[in-house]
């Protein structure tokens, strides 16, 4: 995964306002406009498990070549309201609009 990558991912989908990009294209330009961040590795135990930010940018690693089973799910999370993006801002607008 690229930390902080959800910041360029959400400078990326601002512009595309309500209407929104389709998700090949908004991975596609948030992989680039994340492109010089480190990646780092996610791993744990049996029965670990990471929460991520929706906009993460992540890989997965394939082909598995580790010793012990491991699985991944990408619930939907459903917003009640749209994100206005202007202060006060909830804890996760401030994690899409941070600088970093």
């Amino acid at each position: 995964m690229r930390p902080g990558s959800h910041r360029d991912a959400a400078r990326i989908l601002a512009p595309a306002g309500d209407e929104g990009m389709p998700f090949p294209q908004a991975a596609q330009l948030a992989a680039q406009a994340s492109a010089a961040r480190p990646t780092e590795l996610a791993t744990g135990q049996a029965g670990d498990g990471f929460l991520c930010h929706p906009f993460l940018v992540h890989a997965a690693s394939w082909p598995h070549t580790g010793w012990q089973p491991r699985i991944m799910a990408q619930p939907g999370v459903a917003v009640q309201d749209a994100f206005p993006l202007e202060p006060p801002l909830s804890p996760v607008e401030l994690a899409m609009t941070a600088d970093a």
